[in-house]
């Protein structure tokens, strides 16, 4: 519950912090007494005590570790073999992009 956590605690800071600052203007004004000096300390320290809340409850739950996906293995590309009709014999070996000529000897093997 982010509302709860986070949002209500960020807010009380936000009209404590305010409030210093119009207790502090009505204090410098000449005409308050101790009283205003007072309520300036009072306030500061409760904006430091919302402040800790703040940071406590937005550091409940531990950090969770980032998702990541394993990589996917690695598959090599299956050659295609094709005829080659222009030269004798010889056969075209077709792999990723790559064309390479392969020609027949005798005996069957390829050089």
């Amino acid at each position: 519950m982010v509302t709860m956590r986070v949002v209500v605690p960020t807010v009380v800071v936000a009209v404590l912090t305010s409030g210093v600052a119009i207790m502090v203007n009505i204090a410098t004004g000449g005409n308050a007494g101790w009283w205003a000096w007072l309520t300036v300390a009072v306030l500061t320290l409760l904006t430091a005590v919302a402040s800790l809340w703040l940071h406590t409850a937005s550091h409940d739950e531990p950090p969770r570790p980032p998702v990541s996906t394993p990589p996917a293995p690695f598959v090599p590309p299956t050659p295609v073999v094709q005829q080659n009709a222009i030269s004798s014999g010889g056969s075209v070996q077709q792999a990723a992009g790559d064309i390479v000529n392969i020609e027949t000897v005798e005996g069957g093997g390829a050089r």
